[in-house]
């Protein structure tokens, strides 16, 4: 199955078309072959013939004998002699005679010709060919004007002759999406697939490797488990023909984890060597000036293949060339091979250090590796200290099974239920969205935290957590954080009580108490100002940030995130990072800015790509973001993702937000029954989690809108009515002002269209107040049709406009897009998109059961329509609206 490919391949067949050569580069294992394989389908269906090749190394003349085989397969008949005897030669069909060269070029141009259609000539590895099969290919392809497609290892050089003009391809890794519709199949959880794309750094062969088997065989070498035979051949493969300098920097690289780029030339790592490799898909530099492994995996293979001297090289010359002394003390003590209690002392303060720097997880593996080197005879509780350091340190990197090492280590020393319960609260912080099994675990901690409140506030805050996202009972949540509060106020921690109280604070605000969320929160920011620990996530700063978001208080909720920005950027936990950046996002597309909007999100997805988190928020976040700015077909992906992610880690809260995201991008692709059964069951949801603020996810506008467009009127009333009671009273913000769009929509469909008119002008007044341009543009387009069905063209064709001109200068690419189509009949004449598809049908000649069905509607919905449709239109009939319609057709 070919994933992720469909865009290239559109690409590669019109660059065939226009410039006639193309050639697809890529790492090995990047699907060369199958992409190939694709396009010689995609070409046959099209009528056009291909001729495709495969040479090999060292066998000469293969490629030239695929051609001739396939233009000559009756034989040579009608050549002249001295060019039917090479032709026979090279298929090893007549006398073997030494190969000549013109013969074969002018016999192969003339069996083309004689061929009904001009073929396309493919060649897969075309650096395989000998000289005498690209002189022929090439002259043949020149002289009767051939499209040819080659592909190459990316490392591989341009094939003189076969290249000139061609447009190159770099074949790109798969995405986190595409590995999982790769793997979906196999039944692989998401969050795995996750996983597995950073383990095979997108290369698809390395994925299905990965993916589809056990990833280690459970065999020793060296006292280590190694990778199983399939996963071990695809990285081999990726490696395999590399230069000596190249698998050296990946070694150095493998043992370095992040090898800083200023630490290159003090190991004698080439810049060409550096290139080669990148083109090679073995490294990549980030954006921060460190060099990493594109596949995590690569470190295995290559640290397995290593013998113990190459090992200890390698970390002696990285200990040489370390910039900073952490890194030194590092590579350093790699190399020791017995108890050494200075060099242990050592890597534990330089634990603190790289702790500081934002760097968790070099720190875990610091404190572990001190621990290693510590002597029989040190002090116990220092190696309890450290190990629990590091198993705290683990957790905030998010590195689930370093925990639980450290965990196990703790355990076998009798370490005192105080330090083993803080290792169990790291392997939450770990655990990301998937905290359905921690039930026992923190169990497991109440009972160890007895007689330390410090403990048994930070047990109570996490289960604070998993009531509101695994259990989906913010009531039970504020319970938690209530004891959480108690406790540590008891325990004198100021941190710890300021993030209990801004949970609560947050719980206060789902349930629909926004005057107690707001003396809670105000109640957490007195606490503690300053710092709040380790974490960001649900920090008072970020709390407040995010209601300041559900109030609409953009410029507010803008600055708070970029405050906390340079903070998450240091603190070097990627779930804090992604988190800030993806609220960021959806700040900047509320307010209008597109691109900023893309820029953070998509960082936010690289971090969830290499740090193996929990997908579903932040695919929820891009979705929005690619909805309104980017691309609908990768929101309806990512929103689908989401869900399914959500639903895999029991994350009840962004299973109801995901859900949310895949009905919008149902509402705006013009599928009203399916918004309404995905937002339907947002509110569901909503009701099982007792969540009233409707500030803090909209879905209510706009299943009040899908239930319009699919004529159930009554419900959208209904729910406009109730969500009216629900908002803060007397308070002009974006839940009322999308209530005012739905309610002009309704009135649009049932009642007198200046009404409706009237409200939509509001509903866009109080979002361009707001400064939320595309909420504004979005009512501006309902107005726009309400003025249509009042027969005021000119107004309706300069709101229509402004609507557009907005999208554009905001950068909405696809709102601009779907604008710029000219509407038709239905719609010109004021008509929702419901209605509108109903006539369409109508014109079709389907009769009332088959429209029924074809809408997912009863009968007598479709008939109460169409006599609506009737009276809008000014016609009496079905005939009379057949005939108006081929009127105005154009």
């Amino acid at each position: 199955m070919l994933v992720g490919r469909e865009d290239l391949l559109t690409e590669v067949r019109a660059a065939l078309a226009t410039s006639g050569r193309a050639v697809l580069t890529g790492p090995r294992g990047a699907g060369r072959t199958a992409i190939l394989g694709a396009l010689t389908e995609q070409l046959t269906a099209t009528g056009r013939p291909v001729v495709r090749m495969s040479p090999a190394r060292d066998i000469a003349h293969l490629g030239l004998a695929d051609l001739l085989e396939q233009i000559a397969p009756d034989g040579v008949d009608g050549l002249p002699a001295r060019q039917a005897v090479a032709v026979e030669a090279v298929l090893c069909r007549g006398e073997q005679r030494p190969a000549d060269p013109l013969a074969l070029r002018l016999g192969a141009l003339a069996l083309v010709r004689q061929l009904a259609t001009a073929p396309v000539l493919v060649v897969d590895d075309v650096q395989w060919l000998d000289p005498l099969s690209v002189d022929v290919i090439g002259f043949v392809a020149d002289r009767a004007e051939l499209a040819l497609l080659t592909a190459r290892p990316a490392t591989a050089g341009p094939t003189a002759g076969l290249d000139r003009d061609a447009v190159e391809f770099a074949i790109p890794r798969l995405t986190v999406a595409q590995v999982v519709e790769l793997l979906g199949s196999r039944g692989l959880a998401y969050r795995t697939a996750v996983q597995v794309h950073a383990a095979s750094g997108g290369h698809p062969r390395l994925a299905l490797a990965l993916g589809t088997g056990p990833h280690r065989t459970g065999r020793a070498r060296g006292g280590a488990a190694v990778l199983s035979r399939a996963v071990e051949q695809a990285a081999q493969d990726l490696l395999d023909g590399t230069a000596p300098g190249v698998r050296r920097l990946v070694l150095l690289t493998a043992l370095a984890g992040r090898l800083p780029t200023p630490m290159l030339p003090r190991s004698a790592v080439s810049a060409r060597d550096v290139v080669i490799a990148e083109l090679a898909g073995l490294v990549q530099v980030d954006p921060d000036d460190h060099l990493r492994l594109c596949a995590e995996v690569l470190a295995e293979v290559v640290t397995a293949d290593a013998g113990p001297d190459e090992l200890a090289e390698g970390h002696h010359t990285l200990a040489a060339a370390a910039i900073d002394e952490p890194t030194r003390l590092w590579h350093l003590a790699m190399t020791a091979t017995a108890p050494d209690a200075a060099l242990a002392h050592a890597l534990a303060g330089a634990r603190a250090t790289m702790r500081a720097r934002g760097r968790p997880r070099r720190a875990a593996e610091l404190a572990l590796r001190a621990v290693d080197l510590a002597p029989a005879d040190l002090d116990r509780g220092t190696v309890v200290r450290w190990l629990r350091d590091a198993a705290q340190d683990a957790g905030t990197a998010g590195d689930v099974v370093l925990v639980r090492r450290m965990l196990g280590r703790l355990e076998s020393v009798d370490a005192p239920a105080a330090d083993r319960a803080r290792a169990r609260l790291a392997a939450f912080d770990a655990a990301g969205q998937d905290l359905d099994g921690c039930e026992e675990l923190l169990s497991t901690v109440l009972s160890e935290a007895s007689g330390h409140p410090g403990l048994l506030a930070e047990a109570h805050l996490r289960l604070a957590v998993r009531a509101n996202i695994t259990e989906g009972a913010p009531p039970r949540a504020a319970v938690h954080a209530r004891h959480a509060v108690q406790h540590a106020v008891a325990a004198r921690d100021p941190a710890v009580q300021a993030s209990s109280l801004a949970y609560l604070a947050l719980m206060q605000r789902v349930v629909g108490d926004p005057v107690a969320a707001a003396q809670t929160l105000a109640e957490a920011l007195a606490v503690a100002p300053g710092p709040h620990g380790a974490r960001l996530v649900n920090a008072p700063p970020h709390v407040a940030a995010r209601h300041a978001f559900f109030d609409d208080r953009l410029d507010e909720a803008r600055q708070g995130l970029l405050g906390l920005l340079p903070q998450a950027e240091a603190g070097g936990v990627p779930e804090d990072l992604a988190e800030v950046l993806r609220a960021l996002a959806e700040v900047e597309i509320r307010m209008g800015r597109c691109a900023s909007a893309l820029g953070h999100v998509g960082r936010a997805l690289a971090i969830t790509e290499w740090s193996g988190m929990s997908p579903g928020p932040t695919w929820y976040s891009a979705a929005l973001v690619e909805l309104a700015a980017g691309s609908p077909a990768k929101a309806r992906v990512l929103a689908d993702g989401a869900v399914r992610a959500s639903a895999e880690e029991h994350d009840q809260l962004y299973l109801t937000r995901a859900t949310y995201a895949r009905g919008l991008v149902q509402l705006a692709a013009g599928d009203a029954a399916g918004a309404v059964a995905s937002l339907r069951t947002v509110q569901e949801l909503a009701r099982q989690q007792h969540a009233r603020d409707p500030s803090m996810l909209r879905w209510h506008g706009d299943l009040a809108e899908a239930l319009i467009a699919v004529g159930e009127t009554a419900a959208a009333a209904r729910l406009i009515e109730q969500t009216r009671g629900l908002a803060a009273p007397g308070r002009s913000g974006g839940v009322p002002a999308a209530l005012d769009r739905a309610e002009g929509l309704l009135l649009c469909a049932t009642g007198p269209a200046a009404q409706a008119a009237e409200v939509l002008e509001r509903s866009a007044d109080t979002f361009a107040t707001l400064g939320m341009p595309l909420e504004q543009a979005r009512s501006l387009l309902a107005l726009a049709s309400a003025q249509r069905r009042q027969r005021r063209w000119a107004a309706s064709r300069d709101t229509g406009a402004l609507a557009e001109a907005i999208y554009r200068e905001r950068g909405a690419a696809p709102w601009a897009a779907a604008r710029a189509t000219e509407p038709g009949t239905a719609e010109r004449r004021g008509l929702n998109p419901a209605d509108a598809r109903i006539v369409e049908l109508v014109a079709a000649g389907a009769k009332n059961r088959e429209i029924a069905n074809a809408l997912f509607l009863s009968v007598k919905t479709v008939e109460s329509s169409l006599t609506r449709i009737y009276r809008i239109m000014g016609v009496r009939s079905r005939v009379q609206l057949s005939l108006l319609l081929a009127a105005e057709s154009p």
